[in-house]
């Protein structure tokens, strides 16, 4: 548990840095882009991993907020006894996001390059649909076993 109790207070201000940083300006340099991506990633890969610590009934207050990672929390991040329903996490998708993501995954390049016409919160959005035509294509034999993996391995 928190034992200072300021987890929460710690959460939100991870929250809105998460925030600020999810979408990049025309009016933005490449560095500036850059910077605004890794603390997309930082932030929100700390933020999940307090909420897999700690549980989201512990991290989030009852009524819930409306920031992105608040929302892909309830709608898409698997939580043990918490199962989420896939046709809600296909709900959000961008078929052109999709398709950009899966031809990202799909080439021979090996190093993942951020999607252009994607931001960082799209492409959260998005990869539960890339899994799901992912594993449709493989179950439907369009794809190889050795084509899942190296889609898996790229993602």
């Amino acid at each position: 548990q928190d034992c200072t109790g300021k987890l929460c207070t710690f959460v939100t201000k991870l929250i809105k840095f998460n925030e600020c940083s999810k979408q990049s300006n025309p009016s933005d340099t490449s560095k500036t882009a850059q910077t605004k991506v890794m603390l997309f990633d930082i932030t929100f890969l700390m933020l999940c991993s307090i909420v897999q610590r700690y549980g989201s009934k512990v991290v989030f207050s009852e009524n819930g907020g409306d920031s992105f990672f608040e929302k892909w929390v309830r709608d898409c991040m698997v939580e043990g006894g918490r199962p989420k329903p896939y046709k809600k996490m296909l709900d959000e998708k961008d078929q052109a996001g999709v398709d950009d993501l899966l031809r990202q995954f799909n080439s021979s390049d090996a190093e993942f390059k951020n999607c252009p016409k994607l931001n960082c919160y799209e492409i959260c959005l998005n990869i539960p649909a890339v899994i799901y035509d992912v594993l449709g294509a493989w179950e439907t034999s369009v794809l190889s076993s050795t084509d899942v993996k190296r889609i898996l391995d790229a993602m």
